[in-house]
């Protein structure tokens, strides 16, 4: 019987700390995603475009998003068209 109930507690704890996980993981591809857009304008606002790529903004802006955990697509339309930014968890 306590067995059974540790058992039970034990699968409770181990569902619980996975979808704490995967909170904490939502959560860090909403803050790179925010941090992306700001980046882009901010690129807008003192060069006028922006940035084609993401990469523009690794290099010249110090943006560092963690492609192992997050998959992020940057579609830009045009230099003076918000690009298209998506950031998800892997």
């Amino acid at each position: 019987m306590i067995c059974l109930i540790c058992a039970a507690v034990f699968i409770v704890l181990c569902n619980a700390i996975g979808a704490a996980a995967l909170t904490g993981d939502t959560e860090g591809a909403e803050i790179a995603e925010r941090s992306l857009k700001r980046a882009a304008v901010t690129c807008y606002a003192i060069e006028g475009r922006y940035p084609a790529d993401i990469g523009y903004l690794t290099d010249n802006y110090y943006i560092f998003i963690d492609t192992d955990r997050y998959l992020v697509h940057y579609a830009a339309t045009g230099p003076n068209l918000m690009p298209d930014i998506k950031v998800l968890p892997r």
